[in-house]
Formats: C-alpha cells, structure tokens, sequence
C-alpha cells in the first residue's frame, strides 16, 4: 500500500512539476505579452505626442496662412486704392494736359493780335513820320466849308454843318451828336459832296469830330470842290 501511495504521489509531483512548468511559462509569455502591450502603449502614446505636435503645427500653420491670407486681402485692397489714385492722377493730367492746351491756344492768339497791333502800329508811325510831306499836307489841311449836312445814326436824321474838312476824311461838325459813342457808325450826307460812310471820332461841348471815308476815286472830286469852294 505504502508503495502504491508513493508511486501515486510521486505521479502527483511529476504532473505538479508539469504544471509548474507550465504556469511558469505561461506567467512568462503573460509577462512578455505584458511587456509588448506596455510597449505597444509606449509607441500609441509616442504617436499620439507626435499627432499632438504635427495637429500643433498644423493649427501654427493655419495660424499663418490666416494671417498671409490677411496680408493679401490688405495688400490687394492698397493696390486697389493705388490703382484709383492713379487713375484719378491720370485723369487730373489729362485735364491739365487739356488746359494747357487751351492756355497755349490762347496764348498763340495773344501773340498773334499783338504782332498785329505791331504792325499796325508801326504803320501809324511811319503814316506819321510822313506826315511832314507835301502830299500829306495837302491830305492833312483842314478847309473851312460850312456846308449843310444830314447824319443818320442808330436809326436817327440830324441836321448840322460840316465846318471843317480834310482831303483825308477829318471832319468837324458845328455841333455834339447827343446819344451818339464814340466809335458809332454813321452816314454823312453833305450838301454838294455827297454821302460818306463815317466813324464818331470825339465830342466836346459845341462839335463833334468824325473820320469820313473818302477812297481814292472820289479824292480828286472832293479836293477840286474844296478848291472851288476857296476859290
């Protein structure tokens, strides 16, 4: 009986060193399962920091193309507004441009009336200078006629005397045209001479002086009636 007992107990030590064994190697492959979980969980928290970090810069990243986007839109309006500035600039130019013309126009008629005037004046003074002439004293003196004469001006008849007159077209009525300017149109028709395209030169109290329109065909009419007339 002792024999079978220790066979069996014997047979109990070996299947418990069996199973020693195993829960040995299973406590181990528990342990190295633990290890590669806790590793596992190592590398997933790694991950996680490194997704942290690149969401991180992500978001950085967001941050500043939000503000570059910004900076467009600034610049983009600035350019806008330039842009406008510069057209209204152009169109300013332009006007002046315009103006400037205009003023250059003016200017060139300026100059163009004054050479006119020169010349005008220069041929007054020459007529002057010539005066002293014997032609132009036989045009320049003054005959004392008294001849009746009729004037029509600004739609009115008057009735004067022409006291003086000249073989140049001076003329001196007895009396002042009143209402009449100086530099008015007039006709002058004069008793025995006939009518006279005439301009109102000047008035005083008692005359009125005129500038008759004596061409060169009649010249030689008129002066041979101041001569008769002298005569």
């Amino acid at each position: 009986g002792f024999a079978v007992v220790a066979n069996e107990v014997k047979n109990l030590a070996n299947q418990t060193a069996k199973a020693t064994d195993q829960i040995s190697a299973q406590i181990a492959a528990i342990q190295g399962a633990t290890g590669e979980a806790v590793g596992a969980i190592e590398g997933i928290a790694r991950t996680i920091g490194s997704i942290t970090a690149i969401a991180a810069e992500i978001a950085h990243s967001t941050d500043q193309q939000s503000h570059a986007t910004q900076e467009i839109a600034r610049a983009a309006q600035t350019a806008a507004t330039g842009t406008a500035d510069a057209t209204q600039a152009i169109a300013a130019a332009t006007d002046s441009s315009a103006q400037t013309g205009q003023m250059a126009t003016v200017v060139r008629d300026a100059a163009s009336q004054a050479n006119e005037r020169t010349q005008k004046m220069r041929a007054a003074f020459i007529e002057i200078m010539d005066m002293g002439s014997d032609q132009n004293r036989r045009f320049n003196d003054r005959h004392t006629v008294n001849l009746a004469a009729t004037v029509r001006v600004d739609g009115r008849t008057l009735h004067c005397l022409v006291h003086d007159l000249a073989l140049n077209g001076a003329a001196v009525l007895d009396r002042p045209l009143e209402g009449v300017a100086r530099g008015a149109a007039m006709v002058v028709e004069i008793a025995g001479l006939g009518e006279f395209h005439a301009v109102m030169m000047a008035a005083t109290h008692v005359s009125t002086h005129a500038s008759l329109e004596i061409d060169e065909n009649h010249v030689g009419a008129v002066e041979q009636f101041l001569q008769s007339r002298k005569r």
